[in-house]
């Protein structure tokens, strides 16, 4: 997707005062690389909407006392909303600065197994939990929706979602029209994404991309400081590139054959070990008991355990190797679950990163694994929320 100019200047006076604030305005040309002018109008216009305070130098005898700006924690409040579990929606209302002000669990109530009935049950769930908050509806100024789906950013269309029928839905006016509240959705790896650039191990980085080892292998990409999309608005997926062709090639959760997330994800090692036959594509809750199990079974020593859980290590390497030759992204970002896996998957992870990027890559890109943090859902949705709240004037 192409930002426009306006945009990306608001985004980086947004983001200097987020990380330096309080500070003063002077300093915002040489963080920024903008003109004082144009730091003088968007500041203006984020002071006139209160999304950022001036406060005034304190204890000045001469001249003129200084001001700095800082973010206006209290000039707004934004709702996160994420699908966890069986069929329940986490909703947090969070301030401009990011700070959690209210959270619960509200059951989706979905009578039909459709896309148009699930943005339906969304609003009715958003509705609740609102109305079990301290706020009204009215005192929202924007609401952040993740979704673990194929997502057209732009329109707020959901276009695929693992186990439902294939009924593009635009879930983003559904909900706008129930709530009367401003309304953006992504998937949930660009969320995750997010949260590690808003609030985590991403924020000096505008260019990066995460991968994550999770239930299924997801990826996105930040580039100049916002995240990156496709022509038509949607998140490229690294885990649905092919691995392997033919009959023989796993079957993945998306209709197709030999994905890497076939093999280098929970759902793919599981699904090589066989242990998942029971179940078609198993429920979150699922999977995340199950591999748990089956991680403490490789850290006591299962050789069969441990076999597979290397093979998926060794996948994800792959995937990584084939995201490096493609895109050259300069800092990669790579995300396990928490727990024992990490000390058991980064030898194989690095020995197949080695074997498969091209030769000179490795010298010009940075990657980091670490584990996923377990509030990168609200965090992300939350920063979504807050940063189209910033750009909505541009």
């Amino acid at each position: 997707m192409i930002f426009s100019e306006q945009t990306r200047i608001r985004l980086a006076v947004l983001k200097a005062i987020r990380r330096a604030g309080p500070v003063a305005r002077s300093q915002l040309p040489a963080m920024t690389g903008l003109s004082a002018g144009t730091i003088s109008s968007v500041t203006a216009d984020f002071l006139e909407r209160n999304l950022i305070a001036e406060e005034r130098e304190a204890g000045a005898t001469r001249g003129r006392p200084r001001s700095y700006l800082t973010i206006n924690a209290g000039g707004a409040v934004v709702a996160a909303a994420t699908i966890v579990g069986i069929g329940q929606l986490a909703v947090s209302l969070v301030d401009l600065s990011g700070r959690l002000l209210h959270a619960s669990r509200v059951a989706i109530d979905q009578p039909e197994h459709t896309l148009p009935a699930m943005a339906l049950a969304i609003a009715r769930a958003l509705r609740q939990a609102i109305a079990d908050s301290p706020f009204d509806a009215a005192d929202l100024s924007r609401i952040g929706l993740a979704l673990p789906a194929i997502v057209d950013t732009r329109t707020g269309t959901v276009l695929f979602m693992a186990t439902m029928p294939r009924t593009p839905t635009p879930f983003a006016s559904v909900i706008e029209q129930a709530l009367g509240v401003p309304v953006t959705i992504e998937n949930d790896m660009t969320v995750m994404a997010r949260a590690e650039h808003w609030f985590g191990r991403a924020q000096d980085l505008d260019t990066f991309t995460l991968v994550a080892f999770d239930f299924a292998l997801g990826s996105a990409r930040y580039i100049d400081g916002l995240p990156w999309t496709g022509a038509n608005g949607i998140s490229p997926e690294v885990g649905h590139m092919k691995i392997a062709t033919g009959p023989d090639a796993r079957p993945c959760y998306c209709g197709a054959r030999g994905c890497i997330s076939a093999y280098g994800s929970m759902f793919g090692v599981l699904q090589g070990a066989g242990l998942l036959d029971d179940i078609a594509f198993p429920p979150v809750d699922h999977l995340t008991d199950r591999f748990g199990a089956f991680v403490a079974r490789a850290e006591a020593g299962d050789a069969e355990s441990l076999k597979h859980l290397r093979d998926g290590a060794e996948k994800l390497g792959v995937a990584v190797a084939n995201h490096v030759n493609a895109a050259d992204p300069g800092n990669v970002l790579v995300l396990l679950p928490p727990g024992g896996m990490r000390a058991l998957a980064i030898q194989p992870f690095r020995d197949a990163l080695e074997a498969n990027v091209m030769p000179g890559m490795m010298e010009s890109v940075a990657i980091t694994l670490g584990e996923t943090d377990p509030e990168w859902r609200w965090k992300g949705a939350a920063a979504l929320a807050l940063e189209q709240l910033y750009l909505s004037g541009s």
